[in-house]
């Protein structure tokens, strides 16, 4: 059943594994691909949810089965969506194929490029480096749209002035105060 133990130092040598060789190299940055040679991820952004597969191409980008244009009419929703391709390099190599819901298209088309992102660091993990210099492809962006009341009961803000109309706000989240904008 279990081997006797006999002194405390034989205890420690059968709890603490030491690392091997071949774990060692298990660290490395392993290249994920189906059996059709695409990496997957799963991007998201406000409500939207977005799966996209990346694989070698021309730099076609499809999205719930139309072409880009056709779904992202707005060039700065197109703009949105390519620039991890754009940041790397990759604009003309890799085909992007992407399902999308929830959301409205800003939305939509930055759970895309969230998706994009995470896909080519899932292809070529050499990526990941560059797609970190710029963070914000990366990582989720949390930014849900709140009304005044949600604001109110989740701490964002701590109180609610009468904000007089016709000027900017912006919210302080280091106080957690409304302050106004300043537009010169």
């Amino acid at each position: 059943m279990a081997d006797e133990v006999r002194s405390f130092s034989e205890v420690k040598s059968t709890l603490i594994k030491r690392p091997t060789q071949d774990s060692k190299q298990s660290a490395d940055p392993v290249r994920k691909r189906d059996a059709q040679g695409r990496a997957y991820a799963t991007g998201r952004r406000k409500n939207a949810i977005a799966r996209v597969w990346v694989k070698p191409g021309t730099g076609k980008v499809t999205i719930n089965a139309r072409e880009e244009a056709v779904y992202f009419a707005r060039p700065v929703l197109r703009m949105i969506l390519r620039q991890p391709l754009v940041v790397t390099g990759r604009e003309t190599q890799f085909d992007v194929v992407a399902t999308v819901v929830g959301g409205g298209l800003s939305g939509q088309a930055g759970a895309v490029r969230h998706g994009i992102s995470r896909a080519l660091v899932v292809y070529e993990p050499e990526l990941k480096p560059v797609q970190m210099a710029i963070q914000s492809f990366e990582s989720q962006n949390k930014r849900m749209p709140m009304n005044v009341d949600e604001l109110l009961s989740s701490g964002a803000i701590q109180s609610l002035p009468k904000l007089p109309p016709g000027k900017m706000y912006f919210i302080d989240h280091g106080t957690k105060r409304i302050r106004v904008a300043n537009v010169d």
